[in-house]
């Protein structure tokens, strides 16, 4: 086993599918799903328009908090990301682990303790260097990554939007209104019937997942210092 890649690779598969978006079904946050009258906004958009309106104000909002579980290969991952641009900033957990992630200026790190690792067959004495401790997550182990932004996370919901129905329901998540748009395959997206039409709820095969903090200037700053593994692990 190439240690490094065990210690490391694991780090970057996390949030693929924590921030997939793809098909699938689940129950929406929100109630309804019968067409009703206009918002008091504007006109009612059909589904497709809504979810293609919704991925346009997370994008030009620049920054967004996305907060839920995502569900593969039999596992639950609880997520905690705020993204700003193309940083990131947040949690991710696994088997009862929790595993910080950093992503600032094209730079990946991550944070974990020793049982993350030990979990994965890193020797103990290795995992008890890395415990608690950030370390640079190395170019080419980070390749998923690249869909884990806001852009991208934009466009993977734009993509939904010709499976969307044409019919929008009517609901309300945490006491605010939303309108409620259904794909074909189940998943549903609870968008913002007032004001900026954001997507408020994502829920799908991969999980669900609120978002908020849309627009939030918050800054993601790269840890002061971190551990090249490649350099504690040689030829791993």
């Amino acid at each position: 086993m190439r240690t490094r890649a065990a210690a490391v690779a694991v780090l970057t598969t996390l949030l693929v599918p924590a921030c997939g978006g793809g098909g699938g079904a689940g129950d929406p946050a929100a109630t309804g799903g019968a067409p009703a009258g206009a918002t008091t906004q504007e006109p009612r958009r059909s589904g497709p328009e809504l979810v293609g309106a919704a991925a346009d104000a997370l994008e030009e909002a620049g920054s967004v908090r996305v907060r839920g579980t995502a569900t593969g290969d039999g596992a639950e991952v609880p997520v905690d990301l705020f993204l700003r641009g193309d940083d990131l900033t947040g949690t991710v957990g696994l088997a009862g682990r929790t595993v910080e992630i950093v992503r600032a200026d094209g730079e990946l790190y991550a944070r974990a303790p020793a049982g993350f690792y030990e979990d994965r067959g890193v020797p103990g004495f290795l995992a008890g260097q890395l415990d608690d401790v950030w370390v640079t997550v190395p170019e080419g182990q980070a390749e998923g990554l690249d869909a884990v932004s806001v852009a991208a996370f934009a466009d993977q919901l734009r993509s939904r939007a010709e499976d969307a129905q044409e019919d929008v329901g009517d609901g309300e998540l945490a006491g605010r209104p939303v309108l409620v748009v259904t794909g074909a395959d189940g998943a549903s997206v609870c968008v913002a019937a007032e004001g900026e039409p954001y997507p408020l709820r994502i829920d799908s095969a991969e999980g669900e997942f609120r978002l908020d903090r849309f627009g939030s200037d918050r800054t993601v700053e790269a840890p002061g210092s971190a551990l090249d593994v490649g350099g504690l692990v040689p030829g791993g």
